[in-house]
């Protein structure tokens, strides 16, 4: 497939699409999404098709098959049964949509190797022993009809779950649902929408309002009211009734829609938590790894101080692989292990205030931060701020080591500067 995950923009490429009515009111849960958009006709003010379908999976891992939506037959990825499964065994499954415009627009990155800092795929499910779901929308990867921008979007992912639900080897009564960015709005909704379909709902990084993805990217005009409320989680939250679990790192996405949804609901059935230091993309992968191990025992119960603790500790690790890397290229130049030397660490900013405060709790950690800060200009004319710390070890000792390079990069992503990463004095 042409596009891939990494190549979609977080908020960006207009959504269109065809104006239809939701399900006939039979269908209708009472009280949910579905019964509100009784008898409403969304107007488009722009259509748009993706005609280019999904590619065809590695056949260990996946079949592309099609499910039956109200417009036709829609595209999707589906696992094969886990490694050893036995005739009649039946396993937890999750959707899981995928973000960007359209939502659900997945290619090779579901199967091949993740970037763990931006691992949109989810795919610690499979890994866990879970049945997994990529689906696919109106208007997008080929399927009939046009894009909609999270109201057709919502009738197609139910009718994606029931395909799912009925499969021989999952079990109907483990099935969850989860999201990331515009897959998480639209995870959002469809919780709203029924409450027999999903044990549980995770939405990763959604926004409460629509129009918060800016006009050019919506398909209605946002200026007609009734299609934002149809379309705005937030006006919706009351309406679910499974459990509900928003997330979004702290930092660079939407974590102010996510606070905007705790503060409005007082729904018991869903919970917000913004994950400190973390942002929209490397909350991603430790968060749905451990999540993906909580499902795969058969229960999901989740809080702040185990999901924080979870990204933490990811953290940790990552900062200790890329310390370990430098020392590595470092040992090839005959750096010493066993005696003390200097290491230098660089931090930069736009602008100077982040550095005066790196500079200021660096001296309170134990660093020399007696270097100025000094002012740069970029490739692109660009201004920005410079300084660097220093702090004596000996890099055979790798506690000290990595207690000094998680303490730079702490500083640097609380004080909000950029840390360059660190290597030993010439002199």
């Amino acid at each position: 497939m042409r596009r891939t995950l990494s190549s979609i923009p977080l908020l960006c490429l207009a959504l269109v699409s065809l104006a239809l009515a939701g399900p006939p009111a039979s269908a209708q849960e009472a009280g949910s999404l579905l019964e509100a958009r009784q008898g409403f006709v969304t107007k488009l003010r722009e259509k748009k098709r993706d005609e280019e379908g999904m590619p065809r999976p590695p056949a260990e891992l996946f079949r592309l098959e099609t499910y039956k939506s109200g417009l036709g037959g829609m595209q999707a990825l589906v696992s094969v049964a886990p490694p050893g499964a036995k005739p009649g065994q039946r396993f937890p499954a999750i959707l899981w949509v995928t973000g960007g415009w359209p939502p659900g627009a997945i290619g090779s990155d579901a199967w091949e190797r993740p970037d763990p800092d931006n691992d949109q795929s989810a795919q610690a499910y499979r890994r866990a022993g879970l049945v997994m779901m990529y689906p696919s929308f109106r208007g997008s990867c080929g399927n009939p009809g046009q894009q909609e921008g999270f109201y057709g979007e919502v009738d197609d992912l139910l009718a994606a779950a029931d395909h799912l639900a009925k499969l021989p080897y999952v079990d109907p009564d483990q099935l969850y649902l989860g999201g990331h960015s515009t897959g998480g709005t639209l995870a959002l909704l469809a919780a709203a929408a029924t409450s027999t379909r999903f044990k549980a709902v995770i939405s990763f990084g959604p926004v409460g309002r629509v129009e918060g993805y800016g006009a050019d990217s919506l398909p209605f005009d946002p200026a007609r009211e009734r299609e934002l409320a149809l379309r705005n989680p937030i006006e919706h939250l009351a309406r679910i009734k499974v459990p509900t679990y928003v997330i979004e790192g702290s930092e660079r996405g939407n974590a102010s829609s996510v606070r905007a949804i705790a503060k409005a609901s007082q729904n018991p059935k869903l919970r917000c938590f913004v994950i400190e230091g973390a942002n929209h993309f490397d909350v991603l992968s430790p968060l749905n790894r451990h999540i993906a191990r909580e499902l795969a025992g058969g229960s999901l119960e989740l809080t702040q101080e185990e999901l924080q603790a979870a990204f933490d500790a990811d953290w940790k690790a990552a900062r200790e692989s890329e310390a370990l890397g430098t020392l590595a290229r470092l040992r090839r130049f005959g750096v010493p292990l066993d005696q003390p030397v200097d290491t230098i660490h660089v931090l930069y900013a736009w602008e100077r205030r982040p550095i005066v405060a790196v500079k200021i709790h660096a001296a309170k950690r134990g660093f020399d931060a007696s270097a100025e800060i000094t002012r740069h200009v970029d490739g692109d004319g660009d201004e920005y701020f410079q300084i660097v710390l220093r702090k004596q070890i000996t890099l055979g000792e790798l506690p000290a080591l990595f207690s000094a390079t998680q303490a730079v990069a702490r500083l640097a992503r609380e004080d909000g500067a950029v840390y360059e990463g660190w290597t030993v004095s010439r002199e």
